[in-house]
């Protein structure tokens, strides 16, 4: 929409169609704060998959223990990375075309003694693929490949403080039904930093199959703070006043509607009876009422339900509640 806004007049081909026959100039309403002066990227960010990731994190661990490949731990990572390799669609248009090069993924002879060569095969020719798994758990899996990243970062003496952090997190989150779950609680209390740093693969498996499921119960923390403060609300956009059509900015409406109650509070009886403290009755509430309507309802404010809302976030359902917020 720049670009039909910023095209020259000779390019125009309905003249007629102009303010004044002509194109002198243009307006660009931008509803997003885009940044028009930023340069486009030249490479886009890619995000990978979650199941890729764990895909990679498992041949990385693989890697680890290639000179014992007996060990139950790492017949265990090959056990994992087969059953991954299962859930790729074969029927997908993609894998149907790779196929040949890569069916003996699939098959016991080659996993029957592993070698670098094989790992490298699998990244870069099988590990893309798991992005076509459809119906991913998107929680269970980020679990997943924490667990899996800790596994690999055990085995090759890395540092696990942050990774184990995050999977007591996680786990702290999870509801009190699963908390108190004969069959889970253990491996909850399992997620203890403590015990995380000290836990074998085999009871990082078990957290891993019972805990990931349960993710998607995990409570929201929010990462907003509540703040005593006084509102703020920015001043863009505008409003349209139905019966003149005019367009006033939200800036200048909020300083008309607020100068209007302020000239009213200087000179109406009940407010002033109620800024001395005095009781009024139903029947000057109800004076109050229409002059609110006459003065805020009409005129150049047209003060409404939803125009409260939209410029004070104030939902109330008469001119006397929007007055009793607003003093």
């Amino acid at each position: 929409m720049i670009g039909r806004g910023t095209r020259s007049q000779a390019a125009c081909h309905y003249l007629d169609r102009l303010p004044e026959g002509g194109k002198k100039e243009f307006l660009v309403i931008d509803f997003w704060e885009s940044d028009f002066s930023k340069q486009a990227k030249e490479t886009t960010d890619i995000s990978m998959p979650v199941l890729v990731t764990i895909f990679n994190t498992c041949l990385r661990l693989l890697e680890t223990c290639l000179d014992d490949q007996e060990n139950p731990d790492c017949q265990g990572v090959i056990a994992d990375l087969r059953t991954q390799i299962r859930e790729i669609p074969r029927d997908s248009f993609t894998v149907k075309r790779t196929l040949p090069e890569i069916e003996e993924a699939w098959q016991d002879g080659f996993w029957s003694y592993l070698i670098p060569a094989k790992l490298e095969f699998l990244k870069l020719k099988v590990a893309s693929l798991l992005r076509l798994v459809p119906g991913v758990d998107v929680a269970a899996a980020t679990f997943t490949s924490k667990i899996e990243r800790l596994k690999w970062q055990s085995r090759s003496g890395r540092n696990l403080s942050t990774t184990v952090q995050s999977i007591a997190e996680d786990v702290s989150g999870l509801p009190e039904f699963v908390m108190q779950d004969s069959q889970l609680s253990p491996l909850v209390k399992l997620c203890r930093p403590e015990a995380l740093t000290d836990a074998s693969f085999s009871e990082l498996n078990r957290v891993r199959d019972g805990l990931a499921p349960q993710m998607k119960n995990k409570r929201r923390v929010s990462s907003f703070l509540t703040l005593d403060l006084p509102d703020y609300i920015a001043m863009q956009g505008y409003i349209l006043l139905a019966q003149s059509g005019e367009h006033v900015y939200i800036a200048e409406y909020r300083r008309r509607v607020e100068q209007r109650i302020l000239d009213l509070a200087a000179i109406h009886p009940v407010l002033q009876a109620i800024q001395r403290g005095e009781a009024v009755t139903e029947v000057q509430l109800l004076e109050l009422e229409r002059t609110l309507k006459t003065e805020l309802g009409g005129g150049e404010i047209e003060l409404s339900a939803e125009n409260i809302r939209k410029i004070y976030g104030l939902k109330v359902d008469s001119f006397l509640g929007f007055l009793r917020q607003m003093l």
